[in-house]
């Protein structure tokens, strides 16, 4: 380090020109944006490969693939239909055993426990 840069101002000014030059390398490589996207796939891609490596050292990196939007979007609309019929269960089934006397025989086998 040279006498001009010595010291808390040196340390700064070595800090300003290393920003300097970390700014020009994003400017050239496309941008922040193009930067940000980039280092958040070679995240994703990361964490993906941590959770696809088993104890043993086998990968299964060829069971994950990236799903298309009619993909996500029939998952999502068959887990909805599975919830709806959890609720539908609910809403319809319990005032049916109530009408027919079968909820007093449920609760009271389970009120033994207690």
């Amino acid at each position: 380090m040279s006498a001009k840069y010595a010291g808390l101002v040196g340390r700064f000014h070595l800090w300003r020109e290393s920003a300097k030059e970390r700014w020009s390398s994003v400017r050239e490589s496309g941008g922040v944006g193009d930067t940000v996207r980039q280092k958040t796939d070679e995240l994703k891609e990361g964490a993906i490969r941590r959770m696809n490596k088993a104890g043993d050292g086998d990968e299964y990196d060829h069971l994950y693939r990236n799903k298309s939007r009619a993909e996500l979007l029939r998952i999502s609309s068959s887990v909805m239909g599975i919830e709806f019929a959890y609720a539908s269960e609910t809403a319809f089934v319990s005032p049916t055993l109530l009408k027919i006397g079968q909820w007093d025989l449920t609760y009271l086998a389970f009120d033994r426990f207690n």
